[in-house]
């Protein structure tokens, strides 16, 4: 449990979009010439109020030009300067930059967009803009770089909070399910493993997961593996309830539940698998690849974990779960050997005057 927790915990999230794209796709290839001939991979976009006097604004664009990472940047007073009027400026060159009271400047970055240094690097030239700004005028930071950053710092809580509903979802299901208190947490710790695993798996390859590939196979794997994990815990209580000892129970229970398991998860398997061999977008692949792993990972799962600690914790759930009762182990009894029964019958003699008679009445003489 505890490396499978940890190593899920540092896989790494891919939030660029354009990076799960073909690399022969338009966006791909534009990127990489923007790169290559201009030194460019991210655009910043400043919006302030054009009332800001321009004096204040040449500071703030010199400010922002000397910030790390940053290759170059287009504003309007840095190139026609604080002295020369709107007025004698064509209308055509001022409506590029200003309308409806703001105007915009252009930041090129030479990190890419939803990495640590091109967040960083957003975050100086937010706190830059702000500084000039103040709350009196109005003063944004805008472009693919600030959406990233923006979608990492939303997509964190949003995610914690649909996976944690969902868990506390099948809990209840569970609980109602089997009126128990700790069968929930045995299967859901098990059903939790599974999906750890399967992101840590990630981990140790060290590859980069899309960002939404937690939650996906999160709410995915969790539906799968926790059919499962009733199944083999149905199994196990009926066979309990016709007297079978825990270990007999058991293991009637995994011979007859296990088949099924294994069943649905190579259909589950190779429904996913397949979408991953023909597709060419990676964000799509790696989420079939993800979901095709993790369901022999719950299978496996199932069978490995959960069966013997269903086993091991039957007297805490008899205790636990109404109507379960008391299931002491109970010795099996030992196979009769056919030859030995028909010699000891062989050997038995029999005196000579004894004899049987039977009548209609059922009486015997």
């Amino acid at each position: 449990i505890i490396p499978s927790l940890l190593l899920s915990a540092n896989v790494k999230k891919n939030y660029n979009l354009n990076v799960e794209l073909p690399d022969d796709a338009t966006t791909t290839v534009g990127t990489a010439l923007l790169k290559e001939k201009f030194n460019m991979t991210t655009s910043h976009f400043i919006i302030v109020d054009d009332s800001i006097p321009a004096s204040k604004l040449v500071r703030m664009e010199n400010e922002i030009s000397n910030v790390e990472g940053v290759s170059s940047m287009l504003a309007y007073d840095m190139f026609v300067g604080t002295s020369i009027p709107d007025s004698i400026v064509p209308d055509d060159v001022i409506d590029i930059v200003k309308q409806n009271g703001r105007q915009v400047m252009l930041v090129n970055s030479i990190y890419e967009s939803s990495t640590d240094k091109c967040n960083e690097q957003v975050e100086k030239i937010e706190n830059i803009v702000q500084k000039y700004t103040g709350s009196e005028h109005y003063g944004y930071v805008t472009g693919e770089g600030a959406l990233y950053k923006d979608l990492i710092e939303t997509t964190k809580v949003d995610f914690a909070v649909t996976s944690l509903i969902s868990i506390i979802a099948v809990f209840i299901v569970i609980a109602i399910v089997f009126k128990s208190i700790s069968i929930p947490f045995i299967l859901i710790i098990a059903i939790e493993v599974a999906i750890w695993i399967n992101q840590g798996i990630s981990t140790l390859f060290g590859t980069a997961i899309p960002f939404i590939a937690p939650t996906v196979i999160s709410c995915i794997q969790l539906g799968a593996t926790v059919d499962y994990a009733i199944l083999l815990t149905s199994r196990f209580k009926e066979e309990l309830a016709r007297g079978a000892g825990r270990t007999a129970a058991m293991r009637k229970a995994a011979n007859e539940a296990i088949r099924s398991v294994f069943q649905s998860a190579m259909l589950f398997f190779f429904a996913t698998f397949g979408v991953y061999l023909v597709c060419s977008i990676s964000i799509v692949k790696s989420l079939c690849a993800m979901l095709a792993r993790g369901s022999l990972i719950s299978a496996l799962v199932i069978v490995l974990f959960v069966t013997p600690i269903l086993l091991l914790c039957e007297k805490l759930i008899s205790k636990t779960t109404k109507g379960w009762g008391t299931h002491d182990d109970k010795p099996e009894p030992e196979p009769v050997a056919t030859a030995a029964v028909k010699k000891n019958i062989d050997e038995y003699e029999f005196e000579e005057e004894t004899s049987f008679t039977f009548t209609d009445d059922g009486e015997d003489e």
